[in-house]
């Protein structure tokens, strides 16, 4: 019974513990006392998942979005509706963002779109326009954390 918790002692992956078994190492390859762990103030970031604004999905009927293709809008629509568009990185995602904000205001000035789709389509745009901020915001939340992660040291 004693096993398991001896073991499970044996397991500490803190930043702290490392630390502290390297010296602990060092003193032995170098035949030395263990010298005193410095006063270390470990700040820990959020998550990426944490710090990703959420952003709220905006739909349309299939019967409306097949009335895109009048405004060349449901290519790109659709493009971003299949397998490989759901799981794209936000660079792709922001600029899909942008160009959907330029097909529906193409749609908007459109005759060829009816008057109830074209409402349904101003509030998409709306929710899109007040939402791009925060796409942006995680564009830059991704290219921080590729850049921190691909930090390196060269000894």
């Amino acid at each position: 019974m004693l096993a398991p918790v001896m073991l499970a002692g044996c397991f500490n992956d803190s930043p702290s513990a490392k630390f502290i078994d390297y010296q602990e190492r060092i003193a032995n390859v170098q035949e030395s006392d263990l010298l005193p762990p410095p006063e270390l103030t470990l700040v820990e970031l959020p998550s990426k998942r944490e710090l990703t604004k959420e952003i709220p999905r905006t739909t349309l009927g299939l019967v409306d979005s097949y009335q895109l293709r009048k405004c060349q809008l449901f290519g790109l629509i659709a493009e971003r509706n299949s397998v490989l568009g759901k799981v794209q990185d936000q660079f792709r995602n922001f600029d899909y963002q942008l160009k959907l904000i330029d097909g529906l205001e193409r749609c908007l000035a459109s005759n060829q779109i009816e008057v109830e789709l074209k409402t349904s389509l101003q509030d998409i745009l709306s929710v899109k326009y007040q939402y791009l901020p925060d796409y942006f915001f995680n564009l830059v939340i991704q290219v921080m954390q590729c850049a921190h992660n691909s930090t390196g040291t060269i000894g």
